[in-house]
């Protein structure tokens, strides 16, 4: 489930994630309304079920802070803080992922 769930999180910013010449744009910069939102709350639902099974790892705790990111729909209304608490909690789960 959160492995699921943290891929539709990402896919859902696939048209927002690079202009027509094909240069990355940085997420404070994308056009959320290009961004997905049904795979938005599917992305949601799987990682919440998945963080109240209690049973999770690294995909799950990505998924999570992949959620809060494109909960909000404002750069100005992302709440940093819990993302960065995530982040944590993922550096202690699986350091590799991060230290790369």
């Amino acid at each position: 489930m959160g492995l699921l769930g943290l891929m539709l999180l990402h896919e859902s910013r696939r048209a927002a994630r690079t202009s027509g010449d094909g240069d990355l744009i940085l997420l404070e910069q994308q056009d959320r309304s290009l961004w997905n939102k049904d795979q938005i709350a599917e992305g949601i639902s799987l990682t919440e079920s998945a963080l109240r099974s209690r049973r999770f790892g690294a995909y799950t705790t990505a998924g999570g802070h992949g959620g809060r990111s494109r909960r909000e729909f404002s750069v100005a209304s992302t709440d940093w803080r819990q993302i960065t608490l995530l982040y944590d909690q993922l550096l202690g789960i699986q350091p590799s992922r991060l230290s790369n």
